[in-house]
């Protein structure tokens, strides 16, 4: 079915349906129609008589309107206009397809439109406006009218007019350009008529380029309607660059946390100390990421930056009351700091990189006390050394650095130094063994093969030929602290890894025997000993380092050490399961008894030491249970306890890991006999003739008092790593620390290591939310701004789970549960919200780091619990889909309570415009389903028609996010749902600022430029309401 009408503003209207007809002049009520109405009321005039007369008929029918004037299909298409009279003959016409056509297309889920449902959810008439549309004014006509306007353009230049953006017209311009067109150009009446037209529309489209008012447009060319908006060219460029404008309007620039009116910066001290003390061999990229985002979170200057990160280095120095941790102090200070100076400046480059550097070390030598007391401790000027570091790297030139001293030296208040101090400081020495590292490592480069050359006097020689050569150089990196002093610098510069990766290869080799060759005393006595020392090295590095040193190694996952530090060797107080000890060959059991027993010693000729090491275990099994039956005297378990540990002391090693996982199964009634075992395993006593004997039994007895010392009785422990007191609870343990930590702005040591037991004790959510409440008891704007940048900081201990634990269960309980609903209210509210922005943002620039570095463990750091528990959720695979609602389970958390189910009457994560593409996410990553599900929680607070300190948290939230600036903003507000906004807005008027909607709305989709446009209207709206008031009181 088609429908036919015309109008024309002298004559009438009139139309054509199946045979019938009408036609009619203007009525009485529409005087002057040429003048008073526009071409769109007169043409949609006959479109409306037509819906009265025949709309019965049209009854589940198709009907094609035929409309010869574009402006009318963009009125019908949008069902609104501008003009008064045109929009009461759409209600009109909306009226008439209520009552008289019905609904031939299923239900749209939405919640409000401005086109009445009849009409929009109509396909057929859909269908018919698109045609009209698109059909209204063809593309040939469409180059005719561009044609025109050229030649129009052409004409005026070659009769000397110079314009830039418009050319001049007028009625005698037009007569002269009419007369050449006829002619020079012997055009005809219709062309030079469609050149005229191609004038006016050439117009409309360089005064739009002009940034002419729109106003001004209609009224200088004579447009009646607003139709003159359709003939305007708007090109795809004109429209991104109109689009970054609107980006660009950005808030001005803001931290999310102001700190720099504190004395030192919190966060850059409890970050500098978690790297230093945790994560000792952590690649450097990482912690660089960690600096950059707060820098940009909390607009630090980089003198300021790089000042406060040589404070904190300093300040941990003199923390430092152990020798190691003095060295791993030492180590980042003057190793592995300039390193990340240097990465710093290739990541976001300067031309003033020095003069910065300078600079921050001139802010730090105002701290004259500070760098005196470290002076004092370490018995050197640090500030030297550190210099001579950041002058080998190429960060500052000789000159700044002598500058720099020579005031250093002027200012200084510490005494003078005493002369007979022969020990070298802990800087020079770490300093120095720096290249000493390079050349061992150098020897350890090449792989197995090299194990076949002769000439190389080093460790990846020819073992066969020079294995004494090989013991000298591991015996003397044993002596005194040489060897903590290696793997201290080793660690600092990345190098650790390789380093044990090549001790695991020399361990390899020496549990090899030559079956064809034989083996004389000599060679598989050297084969014994580098069996012993390359065991006795990778067991001090595993437990200093932990376990990833070597366990992360792809290439070594079948050999003996790999094999036995992960199923036997204990790791963070938690002992390995008894059963992993599986005998080989009990023949083999009977024979180590019987030698022990007989008082032979063990036999080094063709011995596997890697057999004698799987049945040690259950050697000191059958003499406990021995033992305990009354088979053996306490006497002969002594003697027997001391032949197993008079040449091999890795044996003894393995025998403790046994005894401590039997200990850790049994009841305290049962333990007396395994810890008496345990003490004569600890007590060394030399034996003569033994090579190197005296190094490797300190290295021993370090390595076994870290292994005993948590299965202890409370009386005997060690109690130098205990850093929670048996008698208080870890809530009361960790509220003190806190305080501590609240009240002087900066971490030690003894509160870096009890904040890390209490999060492996009590795990991620109770850390999350003791925390949490201790930083917001403080009342003061200038407290709760320190708490949260020591808290901020904190989290990176362990930092996505514990994000994850703030959003899932902390922020939730503060929005659910009335208990908490005070300490939403600000300045806490606030301080909350600038938390979990820190927090989120963080965490996400972490995750796009790993992916960069591929690296998903952190060196020296295990795994939380609550990490392997999300990974063992996972399926294999992981890989970004579009948001759709068939995804809905793998976006809510029903674990965590906030599905808030398939009730909801629009998924916001679809919403968009009909032909918008949906963006895509990771929807298998932990981190944004938990921002789906707090988005969720937030929106249906939002709904409700109350304003209380939830809303308030809501809006903080938003405003904190904006404030990160959309490199990070929309990586959260991405997940908001679009009405959210609008319901925030409408409980809560003018609660944003137009700036600040156009950050919340994605401008680059059509469905967040709609909700901006809205948003801005709202507050547009309240603005004219509330001056409108402000008059009439």
């Amino acid at each position: 079915m088609e429908l036919f009408t015309d109008a024309s503003s002298t004559k009438g209207f009139g139309g054509y349906f199946k045979g019938e007809w009408f036609y009619s002049s203007w009525p009485s009520n529409i005087a002057y129609p040429d003048k008073t109405f526009s071409m769109a009321f007169l043409e949609l005039y006959p479109i409306v008589v037509s819906a009265i007369l025949w709309g019965s008929q049209w009854t589940t029918k198709r009907i094609l309107f035929w409309c010869d004037n574009e402006a009318t299909v963009a009125i019908v298409k949008k069902g609104r206009s501008k003009c008064l009279q045109i929009m009461k003959l759409m209600r009109k016409l909306t009226w008439c397809a209520y009552r008289q056509i019905p609904q031939t297309s299923s239900q749209c889920s939405t919640t409000s439109n401005e086109v009445p449902k009849q009409l929009r959810c109509n396909v057929v008439l859909n269908q018919a406006v698109n045609e009209l549309w698109n059909s209204a004014i063809a593309n040939t006509t469409r180059t005719v009218y561009d044609t025109g306007f050229r030649k129009f353009e052409t004409f005026m230049l070659l009769n000397g007019f110079q314009f830039s953006n418009l050319p001049p017209i007028s009625e005698d311009i037009l007569i002269y350009f009419i007369a050449h067109c006829f002619k020079i150009l012997s055009l005809q009446y219709s062309t030079i008529k469609l050149y005229l037209c191609g004038i006016r529309i050439g117009a409309a489209t360089s005064a739009g380029k002009a940034k002419i008012e729109d106003h001004l447009i209609k009224t200088l060319g004579r447009w009646t309607s607003d139709s003159y908006i359709r003939y305007i060219r708007v090109t795809p460029a004109s429209i991104k660059t109109a689009q970054s404008r609107i980006q660009e309007f950005a808030p001005p620039s803001q931290a999310v946390l102001e700190v720099t009116t504190l004395p030192i910066c919190p966060s850059i001290s409890v970050l500098v100390a978690i790297e230093a003390i945790l994560n000792p061999t952590n690649d450097i990229q990482p912690f660089v990421e960690q600096i950059s985002v707060t820098e940009k979170l909390m607009k630090l200057t980089r003198p300021y930056l790089y000042s406060e990160l040589i404070r904190a280095c300093f300040m941990g120095l003199i923390d430092a009351n152990e020798k190691d941790n003095e060295l791993n102090w030492a180590a980042f200070t003057y190793l592995k700091l300039p390193q990340v100076v240097v990465k710093m400046n290739q990541q976001a480059p300067r031309n003033d990189f020095s003069t910065d550097i300078e600079q921050g070390i001139d802010l730090l030598l105002n701290s004259v006390p500070l760098l005196d007391l470290t002076d004092i401790k370490l018995n050197c000027d640090c500030v030297q050394f550190l210099l001579l570091e950041f002058t080998k790297h190429d960060l500052i030139t000789e000159s700044q650095s002598q500058r720099l001293l020579h005031r250093r030296s002027t200012e200084s208040e510490k005494p003078a130094k005493a002369s007979d101090v022969a020990t070298k400081p802990t800087p020079s020495l770490i300093i120095k063994a720096e290249p000493t590292v390079g050349s061992i490592l150098k020897t350890l480069h090449t792989n197995v093969s090299a194990l076949n050359s002769s000439s190389a006097n080093t460790l990846d020689a020819d073992c066969s030929k020079n294995q004494e050569a090989l013991i000298s150089v591991l015996c003397h990196m044993l002596s005194g602290k040489s060897f903590d002093l290696i793997i201290a610098a080793a660690a600092a510069n990345g190098t650790l890894q390789n380093f044990a990766v090549k001790l695991v290869k020399i361990n390899e080799y020496a549990k090899q025997v030559q079956q064809t060759q034989g083996e004389s005393s000599k060679a598989a006595q050297n084969r014994a000993l580098l069996f012993d020392i390359s065991f006795l090295m990778l067991c001090h590095i595993t437990q200093l380092y932990g376990s990833e040193i070597v366990t992360t190694a792809p290439d070594f996952f079948d050999t003996f050490f790999y094999q036995w530090a992960t199923q036997c060797l204990p790791e963070d107080s938690k002992y390995k399961c008894i059963d992993n000890h599986t005998p080989t060959e009990q023949n083999k059991v009977d024979q180590l008894l019987g030698n022990l027993l007989k008082s032979h010693e063990l036999n080094y000729i063709m011995t596997r030491w890697q057999e004698m090491c799987t049945n040690m275990p259950f050697v000191a099994q059958e003499i406990l249970f021995a033992w305990e039956h009354g088979a053996l005297s306490p006497d002969y378990v002594k003697a027997m306890v001391n032949r197993s540990k008079s040449k091999m002391l890795c044996l003894p090693i393995i025998m403790s890991t046994w005894l401590c996982s039997y200990m850790n199964t049994v009841g305290e009634e049962s333990r007396e006999k395994p810890l008496k075992m345990l003490q004569f395993l600890k007590n060394i006593n030399p034996t003569e003739g033994e090579v190197h004997f005296t190094e490797r039994s300190h290295l021993m007895s370090n390595i076994l008092r870290k292994i005993v010392n948590d299965i202890l009785p409370v009386n005997m422990k060690d109690k130098t790593n205990q850093h929670i007191p048996l008698k208080l609870l870890p809530c009361e343990v960790l509220d003190k620390c806190l305080k501590n930590l609240f009240s002087k702005g900066w971490i030690d040591m003894q509160s870096v290591y009890t904040l890390e037991q209490l999060l492996n004790l009590c795990g991620g959510d109770w850390f999350s939310d003791r925390t949490v409440m201790c930083m917001l008891e403080g009342s003061r704007l200038e407290d709760l701004n320190k708490a949260l940048s020591i808290v901020y900081a904190i989290f990176y201990m362990d930092l996505e789970p514990l994000t994850l634990s703030l959003i899932l269960h902390t922020i939730p309980k503060f929005l659910q549960t009335s208990q908490h609903t005070n300490l939403l209210t600000d300045p806490r509210g606030y301080i909350l919200a600038k938390l979990c922005v820190m927090c989120i943002t963080s965490a996400q620039t972490a995750k796009t780091a790993e992916k960069d570095i591929m690296s998903h463990l952190r060196r020296g750091r295990k795994r939380s619990r609550k990490e392997i528990e999300l990974d063992e959720m996972e399926e294999p695979e992981c890989r970004p889909v579009k948001r759709s609602k068939t995804m809905e389970p793998q976006l809510t958390l029903d674990a965590e309570g906030f599905n808030f189910g398939e009730s909801s009457t629009q998924d916001f994560l679809t919403a968009k415009e009909d032909g918008e593409t949906s963006p895509t996410f990771d929807a298998k990553d932990h981190l944004n389903k938990a921002l789906v599900n707090m988005f969720r929680l937030m929106n249906a607070i939002s709904q409700e028609r109350s304003v209380g300190p939830q809303i308030s948290f809501i809006v903080s939230f938003i405003e904190e996010a904006i404030k990160c600036g959309p490199q990070y903003s929309r990586g959260i507000l991405q997940f908001m749902p679009p009405q959210m906004l609008s319901q925030i807005m409408r409980n809560m008027p003018a609660v944003f600022t137009n700036q600040q909607i156009l950050h919340i709305c994605d401008l680059s989709t059509l469905t967040g430029r709609k909700w901006a446009a809205k948003a801005v209207c709202q507050n547009a709206r309240y603005k004219h309401d509330y001056i409108n008031i402000d008059r009439n009181s």
